[in-house]
Formats: structure tokens, C-alpha cells, sequence
């Protein structure tokens, strides 16, 4: 209908949240954690699996990992954390404001993580503690190397805080191993006996044994935060020995603030400024709960020939233009722009309210900063109060 595919909701044959798959892929040291051991060792999923395997073979019965966590700041003096899936922290003071989807092991994982700050950290690193048990084990023997270590072991590990399989392909040829993964694993029995999905080491989620000529809609369920949600995909299953590849793209919602001079009209540094979301009513109230960001203007860099070359350069800027304050995965909404100290010799701003809209270009607003204006009366007298003259000044 109008170019959008059609299906019906209770149709469904799978449904996945998207992943880059780092928990599984990634090794991590552990003394750069804060709520870890401290130790200088490595570890990660692949890597303590095998361990085990080539410890005691077909007879290991799991292990530990733990997974790298992390969160951002744009500047020191920004008490807003931004998380990796684009949801945001708010510091103010002894408390925290944690998204609601944030799980409570990685909130103690922030929390002491922010306790051995130091300085004008940007980033802070935690590490999410994980657990594999071995729960099937098909393999096939070999009288060569014996049953521990059989040609080959196909070994399905269920994760117990998620609740996640990852099936393990491990070939021995009796000197080296041969490892392959297959993360998130399940099959899809209403699809047919053979049917499968998992996630590939590069994040992309794969279906094996669809059948020919079989027609799907790929479709959004959920849509990341600050990101426009994509349109249904509609997929048929082609005759073919190489993999099908559909991709989703998700378009990044972005919103540029910038701090001029109302005497010059060019970018004003050293304000220190906030971004807040409005409150139910629609008012600015500035209270933690509805901070997203805080940055100082004129940090952000200047934009160069290759900005101009690329495109980045938006209306109304130059090279050498110090560029505005590029904030990302904002929901559309009603926002304020708020100066909570403004540079020497200018008034503070006044919020400036925003109805954010996002889309493909950077909607750009504009603050402004008047210079202060005054008088300045100067008399000299004597101790007694009467004036003097001959007094030389200078006014610098």
C-alpha cells in the first residue's frame, strides 16, 4: 500500500533486538575496570572458551567472562553520561538519574566506576560480569585423539544472565583447533524442522534453511533512541548459494546548537550552556531529571576542507568557523537552551525554547549574547570628600 509492504502482526516467524555482538567478540583487561578484580588479564567469551576446551575438552562444563561497559561525557564540566545505546546518566551531586532500561549491575558498575574518577575524565569503564554452562554436546569420535578431544564438537553454552544461547562448532585435527560461533542461537520450528537465526561476529543476524521463494517483511518494532524509525523492508527468499544480504538503515536524529555575538554574528566561545528537556507542561524547569547535556561553546574544533569536501559544513559557516555543538539521539519534543554562565562582559541569555523535529540535516539553533552596556562615572577626592584634579587614569 503506497509502496510500503504489508503483513499481519500475528504472523510472526522471529523477532531479535539488534546487536554488535562485543560481548561475545571482544577481550578486555581487567585492571582497566573499576569494579573488576583489578588483575592485568585478559578476558572474553571466545578467549575463556577456549580455554576450556582445550583444558579438559567435551568434559568442561563452563566458564567466566566479563563484558566491557562504557559511558561518555562531551566536556569535564558536563555532568551528563552518555551510554552506548544513545540513553543518558544525569550526575547531580551524591545521585544518579539511570535510564530505566538500565540494569542494576551495570548501575553499581557506573556508580564505582564514577567514585575512581580522576580529574577531567571523559570516559568511564565498567565490566558486566557473565556466566556460560555447557548445556548440549553433540560430537563425533575419532581414535586418534581420543574421546576429550573428538574431529568434531558441536557444544550449545547457555548464557544464565540472559538466558542466550551461543552454539560452538570446534573441529581438532590432533595439533591444532578450529574454532566457529554461532551467538544468539534458536531455531524457528514454525517455520519449517531445519529453520535457524543467529548473530554473526560482525552483528549482522542471520536465517538459515528459509524456504524458496518464501516472501517476508522485515520490520521495526522498536526504534533506537534519537533515531527516525525505518520503513518495513519487504524480503523474498531467492534460489542461491550465497547469503542474501537486506539492510535496515536508521537515520540519526541531530540538532546543532550554536552561541553568536549579537555585536559580530559570529560563534561566541566560552559560554557554558545546557540543554534541557521540557517538563509534561511544556516549561523549562532546570532540575537533573530533565538535563540532557552541558558543553562550553567554542570547544568543539573548527571546521576544515575536509568538513567542506564532505559536506559537513552547514549553511552560514566558513572554514575556520568554530563550529556549534552537534547534539545526537534527541527524541523530537520540545526542548530548552539554557546559558548557566555566559562569557565576560556579556548578559546571560534568556532560555531559548525549541521544538525539535529531527530528520537527515542538522536543524541548527542560534542563541544570542548581548555585551553589557553601562556607565562609568569616575571621581578623585581627598580624604575629606572634595575633588581633586591634576589625577592622570587609564582605562584598560
Amino acid at each position: 500500500q503506497d509502496g510500503i509492504p504489508q503483513y499481519q502482526e500475528d504472523r510472526r516467524i522471529d523477532s531479535w533486538v539488534s546487536d554488535d555482538a562485543s560481548d561475545y567478540t571482544e577481550n578486555i583487561n581487567l585492571k582497566d575496570y573499576a569494579n573488576t578484580s583489578g588483575a592485568n588479564q585478559l578476558t572474553g567469551f571466545t578467549l575463556e572458551f577456549e580455554r576450556m576446551y582445550e583444558a579438559y575438552g567435551v568434559k568442561g562444563t563452563g566458564f567466566s567472562w566479563s563484558a566491557g561497559r562504557s559511558a561518555r561525557r562531551s566536556s569535564r564540566d558536563s555532568n551528563v553520561w552518555l551510554l552506548e545505546d544513545g540513553s543518558r546518566i544525569v550526575v547531580e551531586e551524591d545521585a544518579a538519574i539511570f535510564p530505566e532500561s538500565m540494569s542494576r549491575e551495570d548501575r553499581e558498575g557506573f556508580k564505582a566506576a564514577y567514585e575512581e574518577m580522576t580529574g577531567g575524565q571523559l570516559e568511564l569503564k565498567w565490566a558486566a560480569a557473565r556466566t556460560a554452562k555447557v548445556s548440549e554436546i553433540e560430537s563425533v569420535e575419532a581414535a586418534v585423539s581420543g574421546p576429550k578431544y573428538p574431529d568434531v564438537a558441536k557444544i550449545t553454552l547457555t548464557i544464565e544472565e540472559t538466558g542466550q544461547k551461543v552454539l560452538a562448532d570446534v573441529r581438532y585435527n590432533g595439533t591444532e583447533f578450529a574454532y566457529d560461533y554461532k551467538f544468539n542461537y534458536h531455531t524457528l520450528p514454525q517455520v519449517n524442522a531445519y529453520a535457524n537465526a543467529w548473530l554473526e561476529a560482525d552483528g549482522r543476524y542471520r536465517m538459515d534453511y528459509l524456504p524458496v521463494g518464501g516472501r517476508y517483511v522485515l520490520v521495526e518494532t522498536r526504534t533506537p533512541e534519537g533515531y527516525v524509525k525505518a520503513e518495513p523492508v519487504a524480503v523474498k527468499v531467492e534460489e542461491t548459494v550465497d547469503v542474501q544480504l537486506h539492510d535496515v538503515f536508521n537515520e540519526r536524529k541531530h540538532l546543532a546548537l550554536s552561541k553568536v555575538s549579537s555585536e559580530t554574528g559570529e560563534e561566541l566561545p566560552g559560554a557554558k550552556l545546557a540543554l534541557y528537556r521540557a517538563d509534561l507542561k511544556g516549561e523549562c524547569v532546570q532540575e537533573a531529571e530533565y538535563l540532557l547535556e552541558q558543553w562550553v561553546s567554542g570547544t568543539d574544533g573548527v571546521y576544515t576542507e575536509t568538513d567542506r569536501i564532505n559536506g559537513r559544513i552547514p549553511s552560514g559557516y566558513e572554514i575556520g568557523d568554530l563550529k556549534p555543538h552537534v547534539i545526537y539521539g534527541l527524541e523530537d519534543g520540545v526542548y530548552y537552551l539554557v546559558e548557566t554562565e555566559s562569557p565576560a562582559y556579556y548578559q546571560v541569555m534568556k532560555p531559548v525554547r525549541i521544538d525539535y523535529r529531527g530528520g537527515e540535516t542538522a536543524q541548527v539553533i542560534q542563541g544570542n549574547n548581548q555585551p553589557v552596556k553601562g556607565k562609568l562615572l569616575v571621581k578623585k577626592t581627598d580624604e575629606d570628600g572634595k575633588l581633586l584634579r591634576g589625577a592622570v587614569f587609564e582605562l584598560c
